[in-house]
């Protein structure tokens, strides 16, 4: 039965590096060639081992579409790359279609071919000058099916790839290589930590001690929430390794020390003592049986002894006398080795051939060590004395990482090198410099020289330290001065990618921004000086989601909270926000956009003081309507909207494009829309307005009208067409008597009856002139 065969690409063209051709290319990763290449293009295929081929499929790029691929196989027992090698099979050819980024051409090619290699020659590309503007050729995926020949040994390009396509361990001098270095060795210590955890709360709970239940619950959740921290950044250290961001990764690495420091500090230690799967209520009468070779005696069986390190580099003597044993269930931990250079100034210390670790003492039961016959031999790459005096799990569970001596020694290993001002300016970048110096001489040279540190305990440490300087000049004439020597430092860290010391450089911004510029009335000066030098950091980080998503939505947190501090402030930031978008969009956009939103809504636009003026609003609402995201031109819309209903309407209709048919926008159409609502509804309340301080008036005028109407003649000659006429005058007077007078509730008729000058007829007003 025809199977998925497992193969890789070994030559792209004239490349033929196995390191530089990925394994999963073709197989998961699709390839396409260099921008204007020459053609034929070649890519040379090899399976794990010779077998028997049967189909072969070939997915196309969607876009890099080539013309058509000659098949070549080598058949020889032996492979070789030569011409004479390879027979060709034939070719598939591929048809010219627009670009579609869900549509790819499918080739089965079916064949009956004993083979180790196959060669692809991919001919010229289809012309396209929107979707390929370089001429490049490319593939998605390839798969073989068939079966391996039995008993054939796997080809050389898969001689250090195990089955499941992964590196195998090859060891070289003892050091392995970088893939291997890559583990969860954190996070799956926080998991087996977890499971004992619950197998002690059902423990617990079967003895009924609901106190320690509770508090195992509680531990469970710390610990399940410090795993997916852990996780985080364990993933964040092997993206850092794999582009030898070094420096960054040892970060990474100090701070999953110090997280899973803090959380086995916060544990009760006897919760993590380990129990069985099955565990059942415990007993002091339970008398557990022993066997004979481990004890000498039946007696009781005794406490646990902690892990005792053995001094293998003593400062005086190599002997250890009787006075130095550890006592029943005490762990002391000996000093620090003396430092490997300075150990043969020394007197009395032992030479190469004596260190070697002293037999157990007594009956104190030490670690197992496999020991050779030769001396341990002294080299550079030895590793040993680094972990010579290192505090294993097990020790932690009698010992909290709160002991003086634990904190010492750490805060030995931690502390940078003592440098003098001059030193320490010469060592930073030289556009730095002026700024550090004057610095230096507001917060000293401790606290910049911690921001500058490479160690994040160190950075967080002095922005705390900087904060309370920052307090204690406040109320001060040098708050101005300190204000102005802060700011840069902040605008550093406001830009470090770790989320612990930028988040401890957002709440310095905070203080900065919510107490001490309003304590100090420093909003003329010092409000634009802080916007100036935050803004850009922060709005930067708006739109960077992709190394921690953490660090926007406490960006926003933060930015929120400025600037509801003091209007003062906000109208320094204003500009900044309210920013033209650039050409194609930023990630950035739309938190800006909701947060000038949040602030129209609790402010109101016009706030010329808050810096939410009519213009400027009005120009940044039509660049949002006009943005390829959608929530940002409805929040476009909206701004528009508040600002028509107060502001000045004739100037913000002057920015909007013409409402005609031509018009693609459809947020325009609907904006449009809104905007004649808005009119028709204020123009029927002062058209009701007015209707009402008419009515009296025009029943006035339509009484003193009926009125004359009713008068009689004054002429004597009355014709037979006269006096017709007069008949109909009488009628229409009567008539224009009970017309209805216009009320509030009823609409004002537009024409009025004048029965003074309608309803005469023309040759009665002639008599009347006579």
């Amino acid at each position: 039965m025809a199977t998925e065969l497992e193969f890789r690409v070994i030559q792209v063209n004239k490349l033929v590096d196995y390191d530089e051709i990925s394994q999963q290319m073709l197989v998961t990763e699709p390839w396409s060639s260099a921008k204007d290449c020459e053609y034929p293009q070649i890519l040379l295929i090899e399976t794990r081992r010779k077998a028997n081929v049967e189909k072969m499929q070939i997915l196309a790029h969607n876009r890099f579409i080539p013309q058509k691929i000659e098949i070549e196989t080598n058949r020889q027992h032996i492979l070789s790359d030569g011409e004479k090698s390879y027979t060709r099979l034939g070719e598939v050819s591929f048809k010219e279609k627009k670009s579609s980024a869900t549509k790819h051409e499918l080739k089965s090619v079916f064949m009956d071919e004993t083979l180790s290699r196959i060669r692809l020659r991919i001919g010229e590309n289809y012309i396209n000058r929107h979707s390929n503007p370089y001429n490049q050729v490319g593939l998605m995926q390839i798969k073989l099916f068939g079966a391996y020949v039995p008993e054939e040994p796997e080809n050389y390009s898969f001689k250090y790839v195990d089955e499941k396509g992964r590196p195998k361990k090859v060891e070289h001098d003892g050091l392995e290589s970088s893939s291997e270095m890559i583990d969860h060795k954190y996070t799956e210590e926080m998991l087996s930590l977890g499971g004992i955890l619950d197998r002690n709360k059902k423990r617990c709970v079967q003895e009924e001690n609901f106190k320690k239940a509770k508090e195992a619950q509680l531990a469970q959740r710390l610990l399940k929430k410090a795993t997916k921290e852990m996780e985080e950044l364990e993933k964040d250290k092997n993206d850092a390794i794999q582009e030898e961001d070094f420096q960054r990764a040892q970060d990474l690495k100090d701070e999953m020390k110090t997280l899973r420091a803090n959380v086995l500090a916060a544990i009760d230690p006897k919760l993590l003592e380990d129990v069985p799967n099955d565990p059942g209520p415990s007993s002091d009468d339970v008398t557990i049986r022993k066997p004979a070779s481990i004890y000498e005696t039946d007696g009781p069986v005794p406490p646990p002894k902690l892990f005792q390190p053995i001094q293998l580099s003593p400062r005086s003597t190599v002997g250890t006398s009787a006075n130095q044993r550890v006592k029943t269930g005490v762990s002391t931990i000996p000093d620090s080795p003396t430092p490997r250079e300075d150990r043969h100034l020394l007197n009395g210390s032992p030479t190469r051939s004596e260190i070697r670790s002293p037999k157990p003492i007594g009956d104190l039961p030490l670690r197992p060590v496999a020991r050779s016959e030769k001396s341990r031999q002294k080299t550079s790459g030895n590793r040993f004395y680094e972990k010579e005096n290192m505090v294993v799990p097990v020790a932690l569970k009698g010992r909290r990482t709160s002991d003086p001596e634990i904190q010492t020694h750490r805060r030995h290993r931690e502390e940078p090198p003592a440098l003098t001002e001059a030193g320490f300016l010469d060592a930073i970048h030289s556009s730095d410099r002026s700024m550090a110096s004057r610095a230096i001489d507001t917060f000293g040279l401790t606290t910049v020289q911690k921001i500058y540190s490479k160690n994040f305990n160190q950075r967080r440490e002095g922005l705390q330290e900087l904060q309370e300087k920052l307090e204690n000049s406040s109320g001060t004439k040098k708050a101005g001065p300190a204000l102005d020597a802060a700011l840069p430092l902040l605008t550093r860290c406001l830009r470090d990618t770790l989320y612990a010391v930028y988040t401890s450089a957002l709440d310095l911004f905070r203080y900065i921004g919510q107490t001490f510029i309003p304590e100090n009335r420093l909003e003329k000066s010092g409000a634009q000086k802080y916007a100036t030098a935050t803004a850009e950091p922060l709005i930067s980080v708006l739109g960077n989601s992709a190394k921690d998503q953490r660090l926007p939505s406490e960006t926003v947190d933060a930015l929120s909270d400025v600037l509801a501090a003091d209007p003062k402030i906000c109208k320094a930031f204003m500009p900044r926000l309210l920013a033209r978008f650039e050409s194609g969009g930023q990630k950035s956009d739309r938190p800006r956009a909701e947060i000038v939103y949040e602030r129209a809504k609790a402010l109101g636009i016009p706030q010329p003081e808050a810096g939410l003026d009519e213009k400027t609003v009005g120009k940044f609402s039509i660049a949002a309507m006009k943005h390829s995201d959608s929530e940002v031109k409805t929040i476009g819309k909206k701004l528009f909207v508040m600002a028509y209903e107060n502001g000045d309407r004739k100037a913000l209709r002057k920015m909007l494009p013409d409402d005609s048919p031509s018009t693609r926008n459809p947020v325009y159409r609907q904006l449009h829309e809104e905007l004649r609502r808005i009119d028709d509804g204020e123009g029927r309340g002062e058209s009701r307005g007015r209707r009402t301080g008419t009515s009296s008036s025009s029943t006035r005028r339509r009484d003193s009208d009926a009125s004359e109407s009713r008068k009689p003649l004054k002429s004597n000659l009355r014709p037979a067409s006269v006096g017709r006429s007069r008949s109909g005058i009488r009628k229409q007077t009567r008539r224009g008597s009970r017309v209805r007078l216009p009320t509030a509730e009823q609409p004002e008729q537009k024409e009025e009856l004048d029965l003074d000058n309608t309803s005469r007829h023309p040759e009665e007003a002639q008599l009347d002139r006579k």
